[in-house]
C-alpha cells in the first residue's frame, strides 16, 4: 500500500504536467488597501463574472487599513459564489479547489491559482502573476484561506475590459482625420507598387536585353514615383501629427474635468504624484492612438495588397513569405499575456516612484527637520529597484518580439531568393520578376515587422489604459441644484443644522459617526472636542459637502444642502483645511486666487478678520511678497 509520503510515479508527474494549469485574470491593484478587492476581482473574472475594481472596493469595504477577509467573503457570496473563511496549514492548501485567496505576509491577500510539483502559481494584485515555491508559502502564508465555488445563485455577466472600447471612445470624433490618412495610405500603395515593377523592367530589358532607350523613361519615372512618395508620405504625417495634437488635448481635458469632479474617496486612497502622473499617461495614450496605431490600420491595408499582387507572381513562394508572418503572429499571441502583466507591473512600479518622489519633495523641510532624508533615500532607491526590474523583465520578452520578426524577415528573403533561383534556371521566372518578387517580400514584410512592434507597444497602452479608466470608471460627484450664478449680495444667514448624522468610510464597519445632531445659529462659534480619530474633522468635511453622509440630514438656512445651488453654497461655506498649500506668486495673488475684480479693501478686510494683516504687512514686500 503506498503511503502518503511516497513519491508520486512518472505517471503521475507526466499526467500533473499535461493538466492543463488553472490562470486566473489579472486585476492589479491601484493602491495598496485595493489587494482584497483586486484578487476577489480575479476570482469573479474567472468564473466570467467581470465587476469594476471601484464597485469591488465598495463591496468589499475597503478603508483606509484595507479590507478585512469577512467583509471579502460576504461581497463574494453577494455575487452568487460559496465562499468561506478558514484557517489551516500550508500543506492543506494543495486539497482544496483552487483557485483561492491566502493571507499573506500579514499584509497582503494574494491568489493561488494552481500547485504544479513543488512550484505554486500565483495571482499577485500588486504584482501580476508569479510563481513562488513551497518554501516561500510556508514561510509568508499566514493561515488565512478563502475558498469560492459557484454557487446556484451565480450569474455570469458583466463586462470584460476591453482596451478597444476604450481606445474608441478617445478618438470619438477625430474619425475624418482618420479616414483622411488611411485614403492617403491606400494613394501610397501605387509608388510602393512601382518600385517593384522598375526594378523588373530595369533587370529584363535594360540590363538583358540592352534596351538603353528605356533608361531615361526609367529614371524619369523613379524620379516621379519618389516625388509622389514623399508628398503622400508628408500628407499623412502631417494629417496624424494634427490628430495627436487634437486627442492630447482634447483627452488632457477630459482627464482633467474628471478627476476635479470625483468625490473625495477617490483621492483619500491615492496619492497626489500618482493622479498627476496620470497626465502624462494620457499624453503616451495620444501618441499611440495617432501615431503607432494609425499606422498599424494603414499596414493592414497594404499587407492584403502586397498578398495579392505576389500571388500573381508566384503561388508557393507567396505561401512561404505567409508563413513567416504566421509565425510572426503565433510568437506574439505566445507572449502577450506576460507582456500585459509585465506592463502594468513596470506602470504600477513607475507610478509608486513617482508618488514617493513627489511627496518627498513636497516634505522636504520635515524630512530634513528629522533628520529622515536617509529614510526617505532609502524608500524611493527601493521603489527604484523595482521599476528597474520591472523595467528589464519587460525589456526581456519585448526583445523575442523584435528579434524574431527579423530573423523570420532574413529566414524568408534567403528561402525566396534560392527557390527563386531555381525557378529563373528552370526558365519559369525571369531574374526581373525574382528581383520584383524580393523587392515585394521586403514590402510585404516591413509594414508586418512595424505590425508586430505596434502590438507591443499597444500591449504596454493597456497598462496606460487601465489606469486612465480607473478615473473614467469611477462615479463623478453629483452637483447641487443648478441655478443662476448669484451675485456678490447672494448669500446664506449662516445657520446649520445637523439631524441625526451618520457616516463612515466603510459600510461594512460600524459608521463612526452615529446618531449626531447639533444646530448652529447665525454668529455663533462651536468647537468640537475629542480625541483624534475621533471625528471631528470629518463632520466639518460633511457640512462642507466633501463627504456625503449615509443618513440623516444637513440643513443650511433650513434647507437640505444638496438642494441649495452649489454656487450659493460655495459662496457662503468657507472650509480650511488641517493641511495649508500656498501657491508660488505674491501673497494677494493667493488669497484672491488670481482674481484682479477683487479690491484690495476687501482682501486687506479678510486678513484682518483671519488676523494675519500685521504679520504681512511686516513682510518686505507686504501683499506683493
Amino acid at each position: 500500500m503506498p503511503t502518503s509520503t511516497q513519491q508520486p510515479t512518472f505517471y503521475q508527474r507526466l499526467r500533473e504536467k499535461m493538466r492543463r494549469r488553472i490562470k486566473t485574470p489579472t486585476v492589479l491593484q491601484m493602491e495598496a488597501v485595493e489587494c482584497g478587492a483586486a484578487a476577489l476581482g480575479s476570482i469573479l473574472a474567472y468564473h466570467k463574472k467581470f465587476v469594476p475594481l471601484e464597485e469591488l472596493r465598495t463591496a468589499c469595504g475597503v478603508s483606509r487599513d484595507g479590507s478585512k477577509a469577512n467583509n471579502m467573503v460576504r461581497a463574494a457570496r453577494s455575487y452568487g459564489l460559496l465562499s468561506q473563511g478558514i484557517s489551516t496549514e500550508p500543506e492543506t492548501l494543495r486539497v482544496l479547489r483552487c483557485p483561492l485567496i491566502i493571507h499573506w505576509n500579514f499584509d497582503h491577500f494574494v491568489v493561488i491559482d494552481d500547485f504544479v510539483g513543488d512550484k505554486v502559481y500565483l495571482n499577485d494584485p500588486a504584482v501580476g502573476p508569479r510563481v513562488v515555491s513551497a518554501e516561500e508559502l510556508d514561510q509568508s502564508f499566514t493561515g488565512v484561506v478563502l475558498t469560492f465555488d459557484k454557487g446556484p445563485d451565480f450569474q455570469a455577466g458583466g463586462t470584460k475590459p476591453n482596451i478597444r472600447a476604450a481606445l474608441r471612445r478617445r478618438i470619438r470624433h477625430s474619425e475624418i482625420a482618420l479616414i483622411f490618412a488611411i485614403l492617403v495610405n491606400l494613394t501610397l500603395i501605387v509608388p510602393n507598387l512601382l518600385l517593384p515593377v522598375f526594378a523588373r523592367v530595369y533587370v529584363d530589358l535594360v540590363l538583358q536585353q540592352g534596351l538603353l532607350g528605356w533608361m531615361p523613361l526609367l529614371l524619369l519615372g523613379m524620379i516621379a514615383t519618389a516625388l509622389l512618395r514623399a508628398l503622400l508620405t508628408w500628407l499623412q504625417q502631417s494629417v496624424l501629427l494634427r490628430l495627436e495634437t487634437k486627442l492630447d488635448i482634447t483627452n488632457a481635458a477630459r482627464l482633467v474635468w474628471q478627476t476635479v469632479h470625483l468625490p473625495m474617496s477617490f483621492f483619500l486612497q491615492r496619492s497626489a504624484g500618482d493622479i498627476s502622473a496620470r497626465i502624462d499617461l494620457n499624453n503616451r495614450v495620444a501618441q499611440l492612438l495617432s501615431g503607432e496605431m494609425a499606422t498599424t490600420l494603414l499596414n493592414l491595408i497594404l499587407l492584403g495588397f502586397y498578398a495579392l499582387i505576389m500571388l500573381a507572381y508566384d503561388p508557393y513562394l507567396t505561401l512561404i513569405v505567409v508563413a513567416c508572418a504566421v509565425v510572426n503572429v503565433v510568437v506574439l499571441r505566445y507572449v502577450a499575456r506576460r507582456r500585459i502583466d509585465a506592463s502594468l507591473r513596470m506602470v504600477q512600479e513607475q507610478s509608486k516612484l513617482a508618488s514617493t518622489a513627489y511627496m518627498g519633495l513636497q516634505n522636504i523641510e520635515m524630512l530634513k527637520s528629522s533628520g529622515a532624508e536617509s529614510d526617505f533615500f532609502s524608500k524611493w532607491a527601493g521603489y527604484q529597484a523595482n521599476v528597474i526590474n520591472s523595467t528589464q523583465r519587460l525589456a526581456a520578452l519585448t526583445e523575442v518580439v523584435s528579434v524574431i520578426p527579423l530573423s523570420l524577415t532574413a529566414l524568408a528573403n534567403a528561402i525566396v531568393l534560392l527557390w527563386g533561383s531555381a525557378s529563373v534556371m528552370d526558365g519559369a521566372m525571369s531574374v526581373g520578376m525574382l528581383v520584383a518578387f524580393q523587392s515585394l517580400t521586403n514590402s510585404f514584410l516591413a509594414p508586418l515587422n512595424q505590425i508586430m512592434a505596434v502590438a507591443g507597444e499597444l500591449q504596454e497602452a493597456e497598462a496606460l489604459i487601465v489606469r486612465l479608466e480607473d478615473v473614467f470608471n469611477y462615479g463623478a460627484v453629483s452637483t447641487s441644484a443648478e441655478s443662476p450664478s448669484p451675485t456678490q449680495t447672494d448669500k446664506l444667514s449662516g445657520q446649520i443644522e445637523i439631524r441625526n448624522l451618520q457616516f463612515g468610510y466603510s459600510r461594512l464597519d460600524a459608521p463612526l459617526i452615529d446618531g449626531f445632531s447639533i444646530t448652529i445659529k447665525p454668529g455663533s462659534r462651536v468647537a468640537l472636542v475629542g480625541s483624534s480619530g475621533s471625528g471631528k474633522s470629518t463632520v466639518a468635511r460633511l457640512i462642507a459637502g466633501l463627504y456625503e453622509p449615509w443618513s440623516g440630514d444637513i440643513l443650511l438656512d433650513g434647507t437640505p444642502r444638496g438642494a441649495l445651488p452649489k454656487e450659493l453654497v460655495a459662496h457662503s461655506v468657507a472650509y480650511v483645511d488641517q493641511d495649508i498649500f500656498l501657491f508660488e506668486g505674491t501673497i494677494r495673488a493667493n488669497l484672491a486666487f488670481w482674481n484682479d475684480v477683487v479690491p484690495d479693501q476687501a482682501i486687506v478686510a479678510a486678513a484682518k478678520d483671519a488676523q494675519i494683516h500685521a504679520t504681512i504687512v511686516e513682510r518686505a514686500e507686504g501683499y506683493a511678497g
